[in-house]
């Protein structure tokens, strides 16, 4: 027990408290052995992919208010042609630009679990539809991968792109968006079709 209360007050502390639903990365600075409090980013500012986990741990304790104040800030912070910033300061400016596609894949999945789940108050689904499009337009290479430092086929943001593109599948099914559900459907069954094509070495 002591271990689940210390990690939820963990996850807590990184939530801000000014701009709704944000939750950065980490409140300390990496390479703190080289780097100091003058040095601006680092580990204190939003990633789409790890506010999502942290998500997804707020779900498990059973804490969907934040689960879901978290995907509101998603929703907000979304740029036009449905990706996200690489990471970005809790106001929502983009720090780094670098396109990593498991960030755009994330929030689908965050979203679609909160709608099985039931919890959502709005319709979330053009944020899942403009993310789903950026994936099929520019995937399944990625400019980077999740450890930010190579392109090309990742089998972990494989993994985050064709489960995303099936959940955005069987929302616009529900949807009425039939045609764009069996598109949808297509391309995720050829990328996991491909994945060993692709990754195997």
């Amino acid at each position: 027990g002591r271990l689940y209360w210390i990690s939820a007050m963990v996850l807590k502390a990184h939530a801000d408290k000014t701009h709704k639903g944000g939750v950065v990365a980490s409140l300390s600075i990496p390479w703190g052995e080289v780097k100091g409090d003058t040095d601006v980013g680092g580990y204190h500012l939003v990633w789409p992919r790890d506010i999502v986990k942290a998500a997804f741990g707020f779900m498990a304790m059973g804490d969907m208010e934040t689960s879901l104040r978290i995907l509101e800030f998603m929703a907000r912070t979304q740029k036009h042609d449905g990706s996200w910033h690489q990471n970005m300061w809790l106001d929502g400016r983009p720090y780094w630009s670098g396109i990593q596609l498991d960030e755009v894949a994330f929030p689908i999945i965050l979203a679609c679990r909160l709608k099985k789940m039931g919890v959502l108050k709005d319709d979330f689904y053009p944020m899942v539809k403009r993310a789903a499009s950026f994936l099929v337009r520019e995937g399944p290479i990625t400019e980077q991968e999740r450890w930010e430092e190579n392109s090309g086929f990742s089998p972990s943001t494989l993994a985050a792109e064709i489960t995303a593109l099936v959940c955005a599948a069987h929302w616009a099914e529900e949807t009425g968006e039939l045609k764009e559900s069996r598109y949808l459907f297509e391309i995720a069954d050829y990328w996991a079709a491909s994945i060993e094509k692709w990754t195997f070495s």
